[in-house]
């Protein structure tokens, strides 16, 4: 007996999103109708395929051989349709947050292009999601909510950190006493608000009025603003892991803090078929921000 599609979508869903909810809505289904497929497929199989730990969720060992199995049976399915119909090459529709566009894609998409050349990005930048039309795009990246008609599909944990130029900051000094980076211009992008976060994380005695700023209202901007050396900024590794990697920023040694509002959503159409492409892209990018490392607990 061979496994239902809608079982086998149900799995890749799940698999995606590590969540039963998210992969629920991207479904339209309820979550007790993607865990009875779920289950229907362990069932056939004879073995689990995901490892549920509270509201945690991964693939089992054999699962991981499952998953891969099935996306590039889906993939060869897509790629045969292609050659028989003489489709022209895939074209991907993107909406990404500016800030993560520039500062983390921008630096690394040429993997991507150099291993999929059958598949052509178009990139829309925006500071909004509001500004995005119900299946518009193929896929959204950004810190903000999920526009009208699409549904979250993997976030992002991230971590905030201070960093900065290390030719234009003493960090050794600052690293024997945290408060003397309130001695330092602090360059915000919330308005004082993050360093105030931050600064509850260490136990810092925090005094806004007696600090500093240099306003930004983006923290992509933040960020390069701390590499040209106008001062120390917050900052998480998306957006200065490149830096780091060249040796442009250093980070101050201290106890980070996630911002309420501060990951990464990847979001897709509710209740439209994943296509080989945007599969092939979400892959990609989720593997470029585990391989960071850190930060996703």
């Amino acid at each position: 007996m061979r496994a239902s599609f809608s079982a086998i979508r149900a799995f890749v869903a799940v698999a995606q999103s590590k969540s039963f909810t998210r992969a629920a809505n991207a479904l339209n289904l309820s979550q007790s109708a993607v865990s009875h497929q779920v289950s229907k497929l362990e069932d056939l199989l004879g073995k689990k395929v995901f490892i549920r730990e509270g509201r945690s969720i991964k693939l089992t060992e054999l699962g991981e051989i499952y998953f891969h199995q099935v996306q590039s049976a889906l993939n060869r399915l897509e790629e045969a349709e292609a050659q028989v119909t003489g489709a022209t090459p895939s074209t991907l529709k993107i909406l990404a947050q500016h800030s993560f566009l520039s500062y983390f894609i921008t630096p690394r998409i040429a993997t991507f292009l150099n291993h999929n050349p059958d598949i052509s990005l178009e990139f829309d930048a925006r500071t909004a999601r509001d500004e995005a039309k119900k299946g518009e795009f193929d896929v959204v990246i950004g810190s903000w909510p999920p526009p009208h008609g699409y549904t979250i599909g993997y976030s992002h944990h991230n971590l905030w950190r201070p960093i900065c130029n290390p030719d234009a900051v003493n960090t050794e000094a600052i690293a024997g006493n945290l408060q003397e980076v309130f001695a330092q211009r602090l360059i915000t992008f919330e308005n004082g608000y993050d360093w105030n976060l931050w600064s509850d994380a260490n136990n810092l005695i925090y005094e806004p009025e007696k600090l500093q700023f240099y306003r930004q209202i983006y923290s992509g901007i933040a960020t390069a603003s701390a590499v040209s050396g106008t001062g120390i900024a917050l900052s998480c590794p998306p957006l200065y892991s490149h830096y780091l990697e060249t040796g442009k920023v250093k980070l101050i040694p201290s106890r980070p803090f996630r911002l309420p509002w501060g990951d990464i959503h990847i979001s897709w159409p509710t209740q439209v078929a994943s296509s080989r492409p945007q599969r092939l892209f979400v892959e990609w990018f989720i593997s470029e921000l585990d391989d960071l490392g850190i930060d996703n607990p």
